[in-house]
């Protein structure tokens, strides 16, 4: 009986309002409609599957596949004591400066880096150009090197220069080395940029690391 009173008292009211109450509830239910797809739009999710195991993501979370270095990685600026170079280095890697007598290294800088990376940074004074010295390298290299390709390089502010790319024989597993030259025009002095690690442990990673600290390199 209660019903019935209340759906009769509601049509005995004046059209407009029932235009007004009927028109309040149609944008109220569109303003419900239009925030509940906002909610899933802002809520999708993925999922991610490792053999038994199912992991739900939001979508606006972004993942990054683990066996990137790049992403994992932080880097921070290096300035040698003798404020000649500046680089950037993973964070993770230890660097130390060491002496060497006579006059040709007047720089070296050990480096020791995770995942069997190790290295050096050196600063040589030739008596001669690099183009010649590299002449000669090339021509007494050790037979154990293999697999060996020079390549052209050149960083900014005109520094030019060449990049090795080659394996090297050894009993305790074969080592794949990258090692730049690089020079500013008209100088008699030759940076050298060496990092290496053994071949079974070598990926595309190794490479773009490399690279993203030989393009880091800023001269004085």
């Amino acid at each position: 009986m209660f019903r019935s009173l209340t759906v009769k008292a509601f049509f005995s009211k004046k059209p407009m309002k029932r235009i007004i109450v009927t028109f309040s509830l149609v944008i109220a239910i569109w303003l419900l409609l239009i925030a509940f797809f906002i909610y899933i739009e802002n809520h999708k999710a993925y999922v991610v599957s490792i053999d038994d195991l199912s992991v739900s993501f939001p979508t606006k979370i972004y993942i990054t596949e683990p066996d990137s270095i790049e992403a994992a990685i932080r880097f921070k600026e290096y300035k040698s004591s003798n404020n000649e170079f500046w680089v950037r280095f993973p964070q993770a890697f230890q660097l130390r400066e060491e002496l060497f007598e006579g006059r040709d290294i007047t720089y070296h800088l050990n480096i020791n880096g995770n995942d069997g990376i190790h290295g050096y940074v050196q600063i040589w004074q030739l008596d001669t150009t690099m183009q010649d010295f590299l002449n000669n390298a090339r021509k007494y290299k050790s037979q154990s090197v293999y697999d060996f390709e020079q390549k052209e390089i050149q960083l900014g502010n005109n520094i030019k220069g060449y990049k090795w790319c080659y394996s090297v024989k050894n009993q305790d597993g074969d080592i794949v080395a990258r090692q730049s030259f690089i020079s500013k025009p008209g100088s008699t002095k030759m940076y050298v940029i060496t990092l290496y690690i053994q071949k079974k442990m070598y990926s595309d990673d190794f490479e773009k690391l490399y690279d993203d600290i030989l393009y880091s390199v800023r001269l004085r």
